[in-house]
């Protein structure tokens, strides 16, 4: 039996997405709206106008 990962959703308009340490943080209009362990999420979904920086090149 295999380790379910979850799954996180961005759908807000205008939200940047950047890793902090081993976590993934959320931001919108600079208001940080999550922290997530970086090992809690097996995919990131972005909808929209989304900003993500580099996060593949820097987890591992």
């Amino acid at each position: 039996m295999g380790k379910l990962q979850n799954t996180l959703h961005i759908i807000t308009k205008g939200s940047y997405l950047h890793k902090e340490r081993k976590t993934v943080v959320v931001k919108q209009e600079s208001k940080m709206e999550a922290q997530l362990p970086v090992h809690s999420s097996g995919h990131i979904f972005c909808f929209g106008y989304v900003l993500v920086s580099s996060l593949r090149q820097r987890l591992k």
